[in-house]
């Protein structure tokens, strides 16, 4: 066994990421989504720092998962980013990025806001076939199901939908893992439900799995 450093969202304050894989030193790690990845006119020097330190600190294995304000061509084709709907058989964890922004009238196209934020719907239902044969132990996803995150976030209303909150909350209907870790809402908070535990990590809060 070993131990997995989560991470909450980042929203580009590097130098902060980088402070806590130099602090924590991790066997691996995995950042929650909302890395910052793509923005434009963010210094290339940062991003260099940046993935110095995720290749060098702790074990060297410090991923992230694709959030809703992360460029989702440049998570593609990053080897650090852990591809949508991947189960990591060894550990048990199923992974899913993505999520809608509220605040997309306000953002640029192409600049802080891509229209694939959320996997198409085809996208989901494929999600939701891998989720469904392979049962997973823990769920790291960006987003939360729907129905959870209305006992989660007392003052939340579903006036925006989602459709990867739906597709999440079909997942949990299939089966209930042991563990779910997500963003997103920028909260600290912890419930169990059905025997699982859910956990929203605050930006750039952390907490330790065994994997």
């Amino acid at each position: 066994m070993s131990k997995r450093l989560l991470i909450g969202d980042v929203h580009g304050k590097w130098r902060e990421y980088a402070r806590i894989l130099e602090v924590y030193q991790p066997d691996s790690s995995v950042q929650v989504g909302d890395f910052g990845v793509g923005f434009r006119g963010i210094n290339q020097a940062a991003v260099e720092q940046v993935q110095y330190a995720m290749d060098n600190f702790g074990g060297g294995n410090n991923r992230y998962i694709r959030g809703n304000h992360d460029n989702p061509e440049v998570c593609r084709a990053d080897p650090r980013c852990i591809t949508d709907a991947t189960f990591e058989e060894e550990t048990g964890i199923f992974y899913l990025g993505g999520a809608w922004s509220i605040d997309q009238a306000w953002r640029t196209e192409g600049v802080d806001w891509w229209a694939d934020e959320e996997l198409s719907m085809n996208e989901l239902y494929a999600a939701i076939d891998v989720y469904e044969r392979s049962k997973p132990d823990v769920v790291i996803s960006h987003e939360c199901p729907e129905d959870i995150i209305g006992y989660m976030m007392p003052w939340y209303r579903r006036e925006f939908p989602s459709r990867t909150r739906d597709a999440l909350g079909s997942m949990w209907s299939l089966h209930k893992p042991k563990l779910w870790v997500f963003g997103h809402w920028h909260s600290s908070v912890t419930a169990s439900f059905d025997g699982c535990q859910f956990t929203c990590l605050n930006e750039l809060e952390t907490m330790n799995i065994e994997v």
